[in-house]
């Protein structure tokens, strides 16, 4: 058993800065592996059902308009907002936002586009095929009227029909990168067949971007990127061309065991102490301190949930029919969840109450976030967290449950 407080901060993200080496700076690598399946969206073209969320690997092989600044010196919990394509922004009013694009950025060299330089037309093609009423991106832009693009001026302008504070937020998102602009001026970019690839990606491996690396191949279970050897960007300290790494290798490895396609931790286990890997989510206090044992070098970090990626009650059907429209009996089973014990008998200890909300909920003045980090308790969270069994009684039977006509789930 461990206190997930203390391994906060024995693990913390801050802890990052002070590694070995950190002085000399970034070197160049080979390669790394990681634990990381192909359900990888290599297009950000794809109809809200079937997005899966694997589109954080977008910003490998594409660039964006604006990025989250992300570092082991970068505060994780001040996000900071940065040009990607973008060399800057402004608000001249309150319903307009202009981007001032970068004139060095190559396409790659292949056809159609020859390793052209981008255009401010090819930010606003992606960024329109964003606004297609299938895709779930179009959220972010619901207060946009219209985009315009400058090629002379290398600007682009968002004009909306009312102040949206949240939109420059959103664009850091994976799933807003900038595409090829041939594959994406199509009216047709939302007719995915099932399981299949955005018209002009019909194959992964002819997505074009301008990011740091290529994708280099697709496999069933794996996938490789190599070093986009064109890529724009440079160490802003030595002035050296980025990415440092030349290629990244993803996948999983498939059960051994004759007729079985399952994955089998002790077998992936068995694969990250033989280094097949370079990088794996531990899921355990003990699996780490075996890694420590192994890896004396190695640099592991305790990562806080993203809210509400616990345990959750999800009530199907919804809630406008049965038993459950009715608040007192939803309240009642949240009541009746004693979640200090739930965390006590979760991966051994290093668990701790979650909640659906910003972490910015818990404030704290103290803290140089401004809040109190994770973990939580359920007295922070609020009442709906707290276990109380006679709340969770009174409510149902307030609700008209009781012992004779008792809530059947």
């Amino acid at each position: 058993m461990v206190d997930p407080l203390v391994w906060r901060e024995r693990y913390h993200w801050r802890e990052l800065a002070k590694l070995a080496g950190q002085n000399a700076g970034p070197a160049a690598s080979s390669g790394l592996h990681v634990h990381a399946p192909e359900q990888a969206n290599w297009t950000p073209f794809i109809p809200q059902e079937q997005e899966t969320g694997a589109g954080t690997f977008l910003p490998l092989i594409y660039s964006q308009l604006v990025v989250m600044a992300a570092g082991d010196f970068q505060n994780a919990h001040h996000g900071e907002i940065e040009g990607d394509l973008a060399a800057g922004w402004e608000i001249p009013e309150p319903t307009v936002l202009v981007f001032r694009i970068r004139r060095d950025v190559p396409w790659p060299d292949e056809e159609p586009l020859n390793g052209r330089l981008l255009t401010a037309s090819d930010v606003r093609i992606s960024h329109e095929a964003y606004r297609t009423p299938a895709l779930p991106q179009r959220f972010a832009y619901q207060s946009v009227e219209r985009i315009e693009a400058d090629d002379d001026e290398m600007s682009v302008t968002f004009s909306l029909r009312e102040p949206a504070s949240y939109l420059l937020a959103k664009m850091t998102d994976p799933l807003h990168v900038i595409g090829p602009p041939h594959q994406l001026d199509n009216p047709n970019i939302a007719a995915v067949p099932s399981g299949g690839w955005s018209p002009g990606f019909d194959k992964p491996l002819e997505a074009q971007g301008t990011g740091p690396f290529k994708l280099e191949y697709v496999g069933f279970i794996n996938w490789g990127l190599a070093r986009n050897r064109r890529y724009f960007k440079r160490d802003p300290l030595s002035g050296r061309r980025l990415p440092y790494l030349h290629r990244i290798r993803g996948g999983v490895l498939m059960s051994r065991t004759p007729r079985s396609s399952i994955f089998n931790r002790s077998e992936l286990w068995a694969d990250w102490i033989d280094e097949r890997f370079h990088a794996l989510e531990l899921r355990s206090p003990s699996e780490l301190d075996q890694s420590r044992e192994l890896f004396p070098d190695l640099a592991a970090q305790v990562v806080a949930p993203t809210p509400g990626r616990g345990s959750i009650l999800t009530f199907r059907g919804g809630v406008r029919g049965g038993a459950f429209a009715d608040a007192r009996v939803r309240h009642a089973l949240s009541a009746a969840i004693d979640r200090r014990e739930v965390a006590k008998r979760t991966r051994r200890g290093l668990a701790a109450p979650d909640c659906d909300h910003d972490w910015s909920h818990v404030v704290d003045e103290a803290s140089p976030s401004g809040f109190r980090e994770w973990p939580w308790t359920p007295e922070e969270l609020g009442r709906p967290y707290q276990f109380d069994p006679a709340r969770a009684r009174s409510l149902l039977a307030a609700a008209g449950y009781s012992q004779e006509t008792p809530l059947e789930i």
